[in-house]
């Protein structure tokens, strides 16, 4: 919960600060860059999580190798995470920051999980609904699970639309327990 509070307080001021400057979706493509490389180097999370290792050498290990690849803002930001031990806390900021971004420019982000692949037809569809459901636009990603058999799930923040196959034969079964025991 603490983690939560203290990335969301970073990540507004971030937020704040991006906005005032207009660069809001670049900022934004920065970090999850970013995150997507922390997440894909163990190794460099551990040097940057380290505590006998110096703040100067895990400035220069995380934003070294970004020079001229990233804004000076988002280099300033890195560097005062550092400078404040909560480095730690960065993948949780680039997720409320992206919710704040995303609400900012009405939109959702929203996982959609089928049996098999939908066409562009089915997914427009899908999108028009749910838009019309929660009014932001939506901004998918697909998932393919063959054990919904058939349907759709769709998942935007904590909320969980499930039509899928699977899950109504789950309700009909258990409709047809509670029947037979009373």
């Amino acid at each position: 919960m603490m983690e939560t509070t203290v990335a969301s307080r970073y990540a507004e001021a971030l937020f704040e600060i991006a906005k005032e400057k207009n660069t809001l979706d670049s900022l934004e493509t920065e970090l999850v860059l970013i995150n997507q490389v922390l997440r894909d180097n163990d190794e460099l999370l551990q040097l940057l999580n380290h505590p006998h290792i110096e703040t100067d050498v895990k400035k220069n290990l995380l934003t070294g190798g970004l020079k001229g690849h990233i804004s000076e803002i988002t280099e300033n930001f890195l560097n005062l995470l550092i400078d404040k031990n909560r480095q730690d806390v960065f993948t949780h900021i680039v997720s409320s920051f992206t919710l704040l971004a995303n609400d900012a420019r009405g939109i959702a982000d929203a996982v959609i999980t089928t049996a098999i692949a939908l066409t562009d037809d089915q997914l427009s569809q899908i999108r028009t609904t749910f838009r019309t459901l929660i009014g932001k636009e939506l901004r998918f990603t697909s998932e393919i699970d063959a054990s919904i058999i058939g349907g759709f799930i769709v998942r935007i923040g904590d909320r969980v639309y499930d039509s899928s196959v699977k899950t109504q034969l789950q309700r009909f079964e258990k409709s047809i327990h509670e029947s037979q025991v009373q």
